[in-house]
């Protein structure tokens, strides 16, 4: 009987392997396949844990009472902490971050020093409130992890940020990520205050734009569109929960906006009204 070594095959090509590993990812909802390749063979491991780690969520289960949530968001950070600790590598892949945030008064160090070594966060998304639990205000979350979090913000490869439940957001912070195309506010008020040590960005020209409950805060970004934030290049406006004060918020940025593809108004029927047009 003759037996053949493992290394006598010819070893596919990494760029097959990735097509491979890609197309199963395209047809399913789940990562079961792509977690079955990666443990069948090395040749495979790199391209599925693209896949597999490509969005990591902490957030804890929705839970009605203030302190279950509480120890239900502490267990979530320490599984994701654990993750990132025993496998440090692991954080070159993750693209989608959704992180829940609430007041905190212990030492997060771990968890901010984790959040450090995210450097290629494409999607950010922050939210504050779960059931019973209100809006949080941003200078509340320990000291270490908003800092983590604002070197995820200014970090050149995020594009998106999406921002629930929480007040006091700075407005100069939301201009410093560079590369930001798409906002989010949901329930979120933005603060303009400026610290006297930080640096102002140059001018943030946003492509698309999307808020709920928000009117005060998207009018705080209107106040200073002309020194740092600026909805003249908008060419997306999306208001899923429509209602009179957004409306008239949404009014005032469209008079800012020289040119716009789509503008998205969800009424309290739920119907989804898509109108292109274009205003010059």
């Amino acid at each position: 009987m003759m037996f053949i070594q493992q290394d006598q095959y010819p070893a596919l090509p990494v760029e097959l392997c990735e097509l491979i590993i890609d197309e199963l990812a395209r047809g399913t909802d789940t990562m079961d396949h792509i977690k079955a390749c990666a443990l069948a063979s090395r040749t495979f491991l790199n391209s599925s844990r693209k896949h597999i780690f490509r969005t990591i969520k902490v957030l804890p289960r929705d839970i009605n009472s203030d302190e279950a949530l509480t120890l239900a968001q502490a267990h979530a950070t320490m599984c994701f902490t654990g993750l990132f600790v025993t496998n440090p590598d692991l954080a070159q892949y993750v693209r989608n971050l959704h992180i829940f945030v609430l007041p905190t008064h212990h030492d997060d160090q771990l968890f901010a020093n984790t959040l450090r070594t995210l450097t290629n966060v494409e999607k950010l998304s922050l939210e504050s409130r779960r059931n019973t639990i209100s809006c949080v205000y941003w200078n509340e979350i320990n000291t270490e992890v908003r800092i983590s979090l604002e070197n995820i913000i200014a970090s050149p490869s995020l594009v998106e940020l999406s921002i629930n439940s929480i007040h006091g957001f700075p407005h100069f912070l939301i201009a410093s990520a560079r590369s930001l195309c798409h906002l989010s506010l949901y329930h979120t008020k933005i603060s303009a205050e400026v610290p006297p040590e930080a640096r102002i960005p140059p001018i943030l020209y946003l492509k698309s734009l999307s808020f709920g409950k928000s009117a005060s805060g998207v009018r705080t970004l209107l106040l200073s569109q002309s020194s740092i934030i600026s909805f003249a290049h908008l060419k997306h406006l999306a208001l899923p929960r429509l209602c009179t004060t957004d409306s008239r918020a949404a009014t005032e940025v469209l008079e800012l906006v020289v040119s716009i593809k789509s503008l998205a108004l969800v009424g309290k029927s739920h119907v989804n009204l898509m109108v292109e047009c274009c205003l010059y």
